[in-house]
């Protein structure tokens, strides 16, 4: 059911052959791991006895109102994913469940992004471009895709650390 909710996902992005007989070995694989690592972060989270307040998911779902421009255009989001209001809630529950997880255990405190690797990205990425933004303009976007891609680092070394610490048995048809 996952690898089918993924395949249309991914041919709803614009992946038309998601499910060509050369992508769908790998794919399969990414699905069952995504679901490992799904699954070794709830016992985590579940054995650390971590709790989402309603105030916590209040602040989140409040930030995603805003972030939409208010209470319509929410319900047009949540019509165009197939969601009500009640299954939002549950997944905000989740995300913060997750990121309190992770955040208690990878130290983010300890990413720390150079001004010369912004600026290294910057000009590797905009090599050859015209009418690229200016690199002012866009450098605290780029740290933040660069403290993002550092702790993402940080998050898969944490999932590996904890697969070797379990028993994991996976069979694939």
């Amino acid at each position: 059911a996952q690898l089918a909710s993924t395949i249309t996902s991914l041919k709803a992005q614009g992946v038309a052959d998601a499910d060509s007989t050369e992508k769908l070995p790998t794919l399969r694989v990414q699905v069952l791991t995504d679901m490992v690592n799904n699954e070794l972060v709830n016992q985590g989270i579940k054995t650390a006895g971590i709790v989402v307040t309603s105030a916590e998911v209040d602040t989140q779902y409040q930030a995603l109102l805003t972030q939409l421009g208010g209470e319509e255009k929410l319900k047009e989001e949540l019509t165009k994913a197939g969601l009500t209001d009640a299954k939002l809630r549950e997944n905000i529950t989740r995300q913060v469940a997750v990121q309190k997880y992770l955040l208690a255990n990878i130290n983010v405190a300890s990413i720390v992004v150079t001004d010369a690797e912004i600026k290294k990205f910057y000009d590797d990425n905009t090599k050859g471009q015209t009418g690229a933004p200016a690199f002012k303009d866009i450098s605290a976007q780029i740290k933040l895709q660069l403290t993002q891609q550092k702790e993402q680092v940080l998050i898969s070394a944490f999932l590996e650390t904890l697969k070797a610490k379990s028993q994991i048995e996976t069979t694939l048809n």
